[in-house]
């Protein structure tokens, strides 16, 4: 016959250095354990406050053992009681702390009901100056690389130092503990979980060693890195790290058959949660109930979408990439005909609703469905549903995205034909204007940080940011402006399965976990492509300009001819589209569209002469009419525009594609956007030669005396960071020197593309890749 299960032996572990004072009340609090620990070993850690070494002498009797040392530091006094501990789990405590009645029996409980976690950490009640209570989230081997969300008071088993995981004695200046979970949980793969009771006592007072670690986070974080570097420094690992705990994009499809496309994008922060086709058989959104993500993607049409991400392989990124910037409710991903059919590329609404356009996905930003009424089923269907029921929540954030030509007719489904501005059955404006007050609460936050960082400088700013406090006020903050304290119910109303399960909602923990899971951003392959050095184009748009079009941003523009158009501000504003525009190749014609005939030419003569080069295009306008897509994308290997994908930080962005691109020249089109991304390019090591093409100059201002427009732009403000100018006739090479200052060793006078593609693509190569040209010269 068995006995009673035997409850852990816990060895309490307690360095103390001149805290003689606090040391009563730690030691009290373990005598009045309803669970008494197997041992105590206080660790005297070189004290020089003679009261200090007196009362320890006087308190550690009755089987409480005294360890003393020469001074080592935190980690090493730690090292030395677990060294000596003797029994199955160590629990450190500092001196000044103190640990709930109910604590050691608490964990023994939890450790009898999953045996297998090795890290039990606690919720922290605070006593002293303050008396708060922090939850500590779940675990999250991601998180733990830049948040701390583990307590140095924790029940750890013996078992995880015995695989040589011990304090860095390193980290003397603090953060000891943090740099001890990420060498156990993340590189050695224990288990932690929250033990979500708080049992352990944190005393407040003072300027503490968390408070000085604080004030140095930046400069320990950096030796964090440096000492756990078998991960920091380990990218694969990082980017399967963050797949498997924090993706980005959890993807539900309806089959296995669209599980290679997504291997094969560079985008690796994403996991497919469902290839039963569960969204659609259910029409729901059950299949993503338990899984942790920051946006959800469901594929309706597999092959089709399959389809498009073999074509792009940064299709995936570009989608994280969408969701990020512009936060839509919800990004429809369709097929268009082959002319509009650039991949990523967003369509204005006009052009979405167009007869040939089907709906092959859509992605969701699953905060606007965070303590909002549950989706609404009708007899319209999910995706009809969906649409209205966000449009309700949040008007007007919707968007649609390009991924590729339509395969056949009839593929995927329709698109929902919801009028903006359209309240969602069963949200009533109370709803509404919620969601207006938490959107203008994060304004004022945002203008309220952006003040006091001009006030207390950039320094200052960013510690009183990294504090405890603050971080932990914020994340509070930012989960009640996500969710209100409760769910919201509605009873009459018949519904759809939503993306949360029941236990997900029922707590506040759980819904400011889920608020700061969708508060995570992507991780993006950083990897250079492999190859010989690639070209990177730069350009307006590519749209066809006679097309009266609503733009992302919401104005409009007609692109023919002298019509008034109102803007979605209320405005107006009357756009001349019959009014010469420059050429790349610097001539001017009628505008029919930003990618005129000569950029056409262009790309042609380079595939014709270098049909294995890698070529990429960038544009840096948002296009009113995406067009051109059948006869550009078979002479390039990937298209961006950077607009939808960082309209905030384009220039970077530009760059650190340039980079991953492994590209080793640039080519400038007239854009102005493009320019002011040269400086960020010259950083990149190796530099890629930029090259701009320069158009005639209109005349000069009558009242400045100046040039306009992107050609004098580029050589006035950049061109000391541009290698050369590629220009059309001697008397704009004339102007260029005489009235911009440009060297004539920067200037190379080009035919025109159409009158001779063949001339104009091998002397453009010569100029933007002029060591690779001499390398092949007979």
């Amino acid at each position: 016959m068995s006995g009673a299960p035997v409850p852990p032996r816990f060895s309490i572990v307690i360095p103390c250095f001149n805290q003689g004072t606090f040391l009563a009340e730690c030691l009290a609090s373990l005598r009045a354990q309803t669970l008494p620990p197997y041992e105590v070993l206080v660790v005297d850690d070189g004290s020089t406050d003679p009261y200090s070494v007196r009362r320890m002498d006087e308190l550690c009797v009755d089987g409480v053992k005294l360890l003393r040392q020469e001074n080592r530091g935190l980690p090493g006094a730690r090292n030395t009681g677990v060294r000596a501990a003797t029994g199955d789990w160590v629990l450190p405590l500092d001196a000044d702390d103190c640990l709930a009645p109910e604590a050691l029996a608490t964990y023994a409980r939890a450790i009898a009901a999953a045996p297998e976690v090795d890290v039990w950490y606690p919720d922290m009640e605070h006593f002293g100056q303050d008396t708060s209570v922090w939850e500590c989230p779940p675990f999250n081997a991601w998180r733990l690389l830049t948040e701390n969300h583990l307590l140095c008071s924790s029940a750890i088993r013996r078992a995880v130092f015995d695989a040589g995981v011990l304090y860095n004695e390193a980290m003397r200046q603090g953060y000891e503990d943090w740099e001890f979970y990420i060498h156990a949980c993340v590189e050695k793969g224990f288990l932690a979980r929250p033990l979500e009771r708080p049992v352990f006592r944190y005393r407040k007072w003072g300027y503490s060693m968390v408070s000085a670690s604080d004030a140095k986070r930046a400069a320990l974080l950096e030796q964090i890195r440096r000492e756990r570097s078998a991960v920091y420094g380990d990218s694969q690992r990082l980017v399967e790290l963050k797949a498997r705990h924090q993706p980005y994009l959890a993807v539900a499809s309806a089959s296995e058959a669209l599980r290679p496309a997504l291997e094969g994008q560079r985008l690796r922060d994403f996991q497919l949660v469902d290839t039963s086709g569960r969204v659609t058989r259910e029409e729901g959104l059950g299949a993503f109930q338990g899984h942790r993500f920051s946006r959800l993607l469901v594929s309706l049409e597999d092959a089709s979408l399959a389809a498009a991400l073999h074509a792009d392989p940064f299709l995936l990124e570009k989608v994280a990439r969408v969701s990020l910037e512009q936060r839509p409710s919800v990004l429809w991903l369709v097929t268009t005909g082959p002319e509009q059919a650039w991949p990523g590329f967003l369509l204005s609404e006009a052009a979405a609703r167009a007869g040939d356009v089907r709906c092959v996905g859509f992605a969701v930003d699953p905060s606007r469905l965070l303590g909002a009424p549950p989706i609404p089923r009708t007899g319209a269907g999910l995706l009809e549903d969906l649409a209205r029921h966000l449009e309700g929540l949040v008007p007007g954030s919707q968007a649609w995205m390009g991924v590729g030509p339509s395969l056949k007719a009839g593929e995927g489904a329709a698109l929902p034909q919801v009028a903006l501005s359209v309240p969602a059955p069963g949200v009533g404006p109370a709803s509404g204007r919620g969601v207006e007050v938490r959107q203008g609460l994060k304004l004022v936050g945002q203008g309220a940080n952006t003040l006091l960082r001009g006030l207390l400088g950039a320094e200052r700013h960013a510690r009183l940011r990294a504090s405890p406090v603050t971080r932990q006020l914020g994340s509070r903050l930012r989960a009640r402006l996500r969710a209100p304290a409760e769910p919201v119910r509605v009873e009459d109303v018949e519904h759809r399965e939503g993306p949360f399960a029941a236990w997900q909602l029922d707590s506040r923990r759980q819904r400011e976990e889920l608020a700061r899971t969708f508060g995570q951003p992507p991780r993006y392959d950083e990897r250079p492509e492999d190859g010989e050095p690639a070209l990177l184009i730069v350009t307006s748009s590519v749209s066809r300009g006679d097309v009266a079009q609503s733009r992302a941003d919401g104005t409009s523009s007609v692109s023919r001819g002298a019509v008034a158009q109102s803007r979605a501000d209320g405005t107006s504003s009357v756009s001349r589209g019959d009014v010469a525009q420059p050429r790349v190749d610097g001539t001017s014609s009628a505008s029919r569209g930003d990618v005129e005939p000569s950029l056409v030419e262009l790309l042609k003569g380079l595939h014709a002469l270098a049909p294995t080069q890698r070529r990429y295009l960038v544009t840096t306008e948002y296009p009113d009419a995406p067009a051109w897509a059948d006869t550009v994308l078979p002479l390039v290997r990937g298209a961006f525009a950077a607009p939808d994908l960082a309209s905030r930080t384009m220039p970077d962005f530009i760059a650190s594609l340039a980079k991953r691109l492994g590209v080793g020249a640039v080519l400038m089109t007239h854009t102005r956007a493009g320019l002011e991304a040269l400086p960020a390019l010259r950083q990149l090591e190796p530099r890629p030669r930029v090259i701009a093409l320069a158009g005639p100059l209109p005349p000069r201002d009558s009242v400045t005396g100046l040039y306009s427009g992107p050609s004098a732009e580029a050589a006035a403000r950049f061109n000391n960071l541009i290698d050369g100018y590629a220009v059309s006739s001697q008397d704009t090479a004339d102007r260029f020197v005489r009235d911009l200052y440009v060297s004539p060793t920067k200037l190379r006078l080009m035919p025109l593309a159409e009158a001779d593609r063949a001339r104009y693509a091998r002397e453009l190569m010569e100029l933007l890749f002029p060591e690779a040209q001499r390398r092949t010269a007979p």
